[in-house]
Parts: structure tokens; sequence; C-alpha cells
């Protein structure tokens, strides 16, 4: 690498592609994809600890005594391999209910009596990690996926 130039040898690649199956395509593929969403995947676990929000490595057990998640394992990340136009990989906080109301917010509550009972500042926690390391994780997607398949090949 030299002057901001990145100089890739492909034939390596294209070398251990043709000799691998279409299932370890497929799982080289998968794990270098998630590699790439790492950098995401922890610098938004890394905003929620430092949030300000209390017990988020403790699992909520609500009033009829289900136990959910911690709000740390609500984050995760998806990758999905399909056709060659239609393969996605994600970071999403969907996966525990309350990270949503913490990371949008809410508007004050009343009761039908007129109560108050408050309103959740947004602390903003997945778009900021979003915004930190996203170019990070577009970056380094080809030199994964492209370690991945050798890792791959090396391994048959």
């Amino acid at each position: 690498m030299s002057n901001g130039e990145i100089r890739v040898d492909d034939k390596e690649v294209i070398k251990a592609l043709a000799n691998l199956s279409f299932k370890q395509m497929n799982k080289a593929y998968r794990t270098g994809m998630k590699k790439a969403l790492d950098p995401i995947l922890k610098q938004t676990k890394v905003n929620l600890r430092s949030s300000g929000i209390r017990n988020v490595n403790k699992p909520y057990i609500g009033k009829n005594g289900k136990k959910y998640k911690s709000m740390l394992q609500g984050v995760k990340t998806s990758v999905y391999i399909g056709d060659t136009e239609d393969s996605w990989g994600k970071v999403h906080i969907m996966s525990e209910f309350r990270l949503k109301f913490f990371e949008k917010g809410t508007n004050e509550r009343h009761t039908r009596k007129g109560w108050k009972r408050g309103s959740i500042t947004p602390k903003w926690f997945f778009r900021n990690a979003v915004n930190q390391k996203g170019k990070e994780a577009t970056d380094n997607l080809d030199e994964n996926i492209r370690d991945a398949i050798l890792k791959a090949w090396n391994k048959k």
C-alpha cells in the first residue's frame, strides 16, 4: 500500500472460490459480513452502557413473572444470503422491546383521569453508533469477506 492506494491480489480469492462448494461459499460470505458488522454492534453496546440507563446488564422480570432478555442481549446482527442482489446484513435493537423506547424516547403519557406518567428522553445510542462506526464497517466489508473465503479454502 503506497500513497493511499489499495492493491488486492484477487487471483488467490478466485482460485479459492473455484474450489469451494456453494454451502462453503455462503458460510464464508456470512462470516465475513458478520465480522464487518461487529464494530457497529460493539459501539452500540458501549453507547448503551454509557447512556445512563440503569440495569442494562440485568434481565427484566415482568409483573406476570416472565423473564425477558437484558438490554445488551437485545442488540443483534442479522445476515441474509440470497441471490447476488438480495443479500444483506444489519445490526438491530428490536430483539428486546424496551430498547426502542430508550432509543427514540416517548411522549408525555397521561392516565384517563389526567395523572401524568412521564416521558422518556431519547438516548440515541444506536444512531450515534451507526454514525461513528458505519463507514468503518463498509470499508472493511470486502476485506473481511476475502479473508473469510481464504480461511475457508485453507481449512479445506
